[in-house]
């Protein structure tokens, strides 16, 4: 019986961990389109991106998560339709979310645009038992705590975008605002964020960006710092960038375009609180394939 109460424990400590901590990459900034399901990419066609993020490295059961993504832009329509998967399992508890976007590109005036987005998400949540060494493998208790759990949700979001400056917003899990139950899984979480970059003829440029992140009782803000590196055959070759997350986490993100159609990122960041005891800190890679160059469009330069 002490032992089912640990494991009930457990599930509901792991639970709270998953909902008061947004899933999200490092590398957003990169992609806004992980949280936003009105950032457009007008610069390209098509976009494909896939990511892995192992936080807290060394720490057993930790998270680790999976995220890929593929939109395409219809010009003539100012459009964009896409699809996202997002995988999160920490030690025992599964977590996934399948969502379908929408948006649309609304021109306000020769600098300026409105993007406007929808998102419909179905989550589910998962255990595996396997990895649970229980007392009595058929005891109900157990897999009254432990149930698998199926729902539907929705995320909104809009950008003002200009050639240097972009500010934007979301709302992931808007349902839930309405809805006390789902609030438990599925948090409502917010992002406002804006981001700069001046663009020269120099060979280096530099961007620099924040985000105020609420998710339940959890309100975060983080700031970056991006230096781009440039040549005469290719805008961007080389980024670096710096960040600063409250509380206490920090790191670096590496990105480099490798010819014209892949782009590489690598970020490692450090918790400085308890955890770090006994964790190697927070690795992360991503790939984006862009396809289909879209000349002179009016967008930010990530």
């Amino acid at each position: 019986m002490k032992k089912i109460l640990l494991i009930s424990l457990f599930s509901i400590f792991s639970l709270g961990m998953w909902s008061q901590s947004n899933i999200r990459l490092n590398n957003y900034w990169d992609n806004l389109y992980s949280i936003n399901p009105a950032s457009i990419n007008n610069q390209y066609t098509a976009m494909v991106t896939i990511a892995d993020r192992k936080q807290w490295s060394g720490f057993e059961g930790a998270p680790n998560s999976v995220f890929a993504s593929a939109s395409a832009y219809i010009e003539h329509y100012a459009t964009q339709v896409g699809v996202k998967l997002v995988r999160d399992k920490i030690g025992y508890t599964s977590t996934s979310n399948l969502g379908l976007t929408y948006a649309y590109a609304v021109t306000l005036d020769t600098e300026w645009k409105l993007n406007l987005g929808l998102s419909g998400n179905i989550h589910s949540l998962s255990y595996d038992l396997d990895q649970i060494n229980l007392a009595s493998a058929d005891d109900p208790k157990v897999y009254r705590v432990l149930q698998n759990a199926n729902d539907f949700n929705t995320d909104i979001g809009f950008e003002f975008v200009s050639k240097s400056l972009l500010i934007g917003g979301s709302s992931q899990n808007f349902i839930s605002l309405f809805a006390p139950e789902k609030n438990r899984t599925y948090p409502y979480t917010n992002f406002l964020y804006t981001m700069y970059r001046n663009l020269s003829d120099n060979m280096l440029d530099f961007g620099f960006g924040a985000n105020a992140i609420q998710n339940r009782n959890l309100n975060q803000m983080e700031l970056n710092t991006t230096a781009y590196l440039k040549n005469y055959e290719m805008e961007d070759l080389f980024k670096f960038g710096l960040f600063y997350r409250t509380k206490n986490e920090m790191g670096a993100i590496l990105g480099a375009n490798l010819g014209n159609s892949l782009y590489v990122s690598y970020s490692y960041d450090f918790n400085l609180g308890g955890i770090s005891h006994s964790s190697l800190g927070t690795h992360e890679l991503m790939l984006i394939l862009k396809l289909g160059k879209i000349d002179n469009c009016r967008c930010l330069k990530r």
